[in-house]
């Protein structure tokens, strides 16, 4: 594991403690600085929590031998990580899947667009600011350029992937630009794509929503959108 890789695991391991009580004392005070001071821990932190209580709803309702299960997991103080992996579905349907997660063996499998896409059906983090960018990228201004509101952002995790999410809206309709952190993604087979300034664009449907993805410096972006078609949306988004 990179020197990265091992920093985001003890950052994502500090926020879900901090978010279960469960953090020291001694490190208290400063995670709160560190979250205090930037954006993007504030969202994390946020999702955190909300994860933290699908799971506690889901653990009330789930089956005796599901619970016990992951009170074992729990007990046996397998690394944290796995645990924030867990957290990090704040979507999670089903209790038996935070057990597959929980248990050992499990693999986080590389994302595919439609992975991404779908969070789009989210609602951004409660009371997190705008995402400005994300690994560099910029998101665009899109209530100045073009009069769509920002309604706010959200931190997940796709497969093995972190994805920075803004969301706006105009008119009924919504716009959510995801990105993703980099490293491959699928495409699915038949996508349909075409070429525009030396750039791959792919698009399909999903869920009543129009899908457009395409790679900017190693990274992949997939935006969605109601109201919008395949080619007006990327005028829009690359104006």
């Amino acid at each position: 594991m990179s020197e990265d890789d091992e920093r985001r695991v003890r950052e994502l391991r500090e926020l879900a403690a901090l978010a279960d009580g469960t953090l020291p004392p001694d490190r208290r005070a400063a995670v709160e600085r560190k979250v205090a001071e930037s954006p993007r821990l504030q969202v994390l932190l946020a999702e955190q929590r909300r994860a933290l209580e699908a799971v506690r709803a889901l653990d009330e309702r789930a089956p005796h031998h599901v619970r016990d299960a992951i009170e074992t997991a729990r007990a046996s103080r397998r690394p944290p990580a796995r645990r924030v992996a867990a957290l990090g579905i704040a979507a999670a349907a089903a209790a038996v899947a935070l057990v597959l997660i929980l248990l050992p063996g499990s693999k986080e499998a590389t994302p595919t667009v439609a992975q991404a896409a779908a969070i789009a059906s989210r609602t951004p983090a409660s009371g997190a600011p705008q995402l400005a960018q994300a690994w560099g990228l910029q998101f665009p201004e899109l209530e100045r350029a073009a009069g769509w509101k920002d309604l706010g952002s959200r931190v997940d995790h796709v497969g093995n992937r972190e994805a920075r999410t803004v969301y706006y809206a105009k008119g009924g309709r919504r716009i959510a630009y995801t990105i993703l952190s980099s490293g491959s993604v699928k495409v699915p087979a038949g996508t349909r794509s075409w070429l525009r300034k030396n750039k791959h664009w792919y698009t399909f449907g999903q869920a009543g929503r129009t899908v457009v993805a395409w790679e900017r410096k190693g990274h992949m972006c997939v935006v969605s959108a109601t109201g919008l078609d395949s080619r007006p949306l990327v005028d829009l988004i690359t104006r």
